[in-house]
Formats: structure tokens, C-alpha cells, sequence
């Protein structure tokens, strides 16, 4: 997997930068070879993973579900999911 950070601070406190490595876990399990651009927005961060064969689209939601589900963490898919063959999405600021 390769992951781009985006306006992100050069020092990420140690909880951001466990969720990013335990995300990071998980979409590998499904996808290495997917892309993941991770933004950091005032009051969210923004993420964007491209995998890298459609057919892997499904299950990375199902994965990301399940993750944020055990983590009690909402998120907002973007609405162009399908058509793209990527993954949008915004959690609130940890």
C-alpha cells in the first residue's frame, strides 16, 4: 500500500498515528497494492483509497465498516463510490 499524507503536521500524535497504522493494517489484509491519500482538515480528516482492482472495492467498505464500528468512530462516505473505484470518506479530527 502506499499512502500520501497531505497537510498533515510534521509531529502526529502518538493515537493519530496508531489509527493510521492499525487503517493502514487493515485495508493491506484486503488490497497491498491499493493508494490511500490521508488530509487534514481543520476540524476532520479526509481520506481517499484507490484500490487497485474493482472487484476489491467491496470488501474494503465491508473492512472499513467493521473497523470504525469497533472503533466507534462515524464516517461520511462521499456519494461517488461506485463510479470511481475509490473510497471517500471524512472522520471527525481525533
Amino acid at each position: 500500500m502506499t499512502i500520501y499524507f497531505k497537510d498533515i503536521p510534521k509531529v502526529i500524535p502518538d493515537n493519530e498515528r496508531s489509527y493510521f497504522n492499525l487503517l493502514e493494517g487493515v485495508l493491506n489484509t484486503v488490497d497491498e497494492l491499493s493508494t490511500m491519500e490521508v488530509r487534514k482538515n481543520p476540524s476532520n480528516y479526509s481520506f481517499r483509497i484507490a484500490t487497485s482492482k474493482p472487484i476489491y472495492l467491496s470488501l474494503v467498505i465491508e473492512k472499513l465498516n467493521e473497523l470504525h464500528s469497533m472503533l466507534s468512530i462515524r464516517l461520511r462516505y462521499s456519494k461517488s463510490i461506485k463510479n470511481i473505484s475509490a473510497v471517500s470518506f471524512t472522520i471527525p479530527a481525533l
